[in-house]
């Protein structure tokens, strides 16, 4: 536990160290990485009500209304299609100037658009880690399901009250190891977008070996902060209304952010260096 908490001590250190004097630079990078997704969710919120309606229609009238067919409805539709891509390489490219920072490497926010190319890649990559997740919480869950819904004694069983309690805590956390063996596969892509999706789930893998607890350790140190910002973000709103409030506690939520990915960027440049303990040079 002691070294847990100081690995994540040490994450956090190191992040701070890269970020001095690079806090601006490194909030409108992950900013931007963020603003695809950000302007689908504004467009929609906007135009939100005219989906509901046509789906209104289509229920009671079983036809699907003439609007639907006009151009800014099919923006609708494509537009967080376009976003979620653009958001994919752009979130590669913002991992990319954090790694580069804490190796001491030059990066500039033009390291964003760095890896627009390899979207399709970390696509890919996002769909095998879903799969697996699935598969994974399917093996705890599917066994349990097939019996209380074709044993029905099985089904009102105090064992089987039992196991519906115990059965979403198992998978919780057997979900949680999944997406800790691979939480630096992205990283590896974008330091080096030659490699494969299945050669990043490999190397995140191997590097993840006995090392998980300390990836969970470094994400749990970031709850306070978290709280704080939550907190802060609701006092502003309180003093200076929602608009102005919410704007500065986006604001505060980015700072978070930044430190966060930074902390989770040294914790992948101390893992792929070969050890948990090295801290690596400027």
């Amino acid at each position: 536990m002691r070294m847990m908490v100081l690995q994540s001590a040490i994450c956090k250190m190191l992040a701070r160290k890269a970020l001095k004097g690079r806090w601006q630079t490194a909030m409108l990078v992950l900013f931007t990485a963020t603003l695809p997704s950000m302007a689908a969710q504004v467009y929609q919120a906007i135009k939100g009500p005219d989906i509901y309606a046509a789906a209104i229609v289509m229920a009671q009238q079983g036809r699907l209304p003439q609007e639907i067919f006009t151009p800014s409805y099919w923006l609708i539709i494509l537009l967080p299609l376009i976003a979620s891509l653009l958001a994919v390489g752009l979130n590669l490219g913002a991992l990319r100037y954090f790694i580069d920072i804490l190796k001491g490497r030059e990066a500039s926010y033009k390291t964003v658009f760095s890896r627009l190319g390899a979207f399709l890649k970390g696509i890919w990559l996002d769909i095998l880690i879903s799969v697996i997740f699935m598969l994974c919480v399917a093996a705890i869950v599917g066994p349990f399901l097939l019996l209380a819904f074709n044993v029905p004694s099985f089904a009102t069983s105090s064992f089987a009250r039992f196991l519906a309690t115990v059965v979403p805590i198992v998978s919780l956390g057997f979900a949680l190891i999944v997406y800790l063996n691979f939480a630096l596969a992205s990283h590896a892509i974008a330091e080096d977008n030659s490699l494969s999706a299945f050669s990043a789930l490999k190397k995140s893998r191997a590097w993840m070996k006995g090392h998980k607890g300390h990836l969970f350790f470094v994400y749990l140190s970031f709850f306070g902060w978290l709280f704080l910002q939550s907190a802060l973000s609701y006092l502003l709103q309180n003093l200076f209304g929602a608009v102005i409030g919410m704007a500065l506690g986006l604001f505060a939520g980015l700072a978070v952010s930044v430190y966060m990915t930074a902390a989770i960027a040294a914790f992948y440049v101390i893992c792929s260096g070969g050890t948990i303990t090295q801290i690596p040079s400027e």
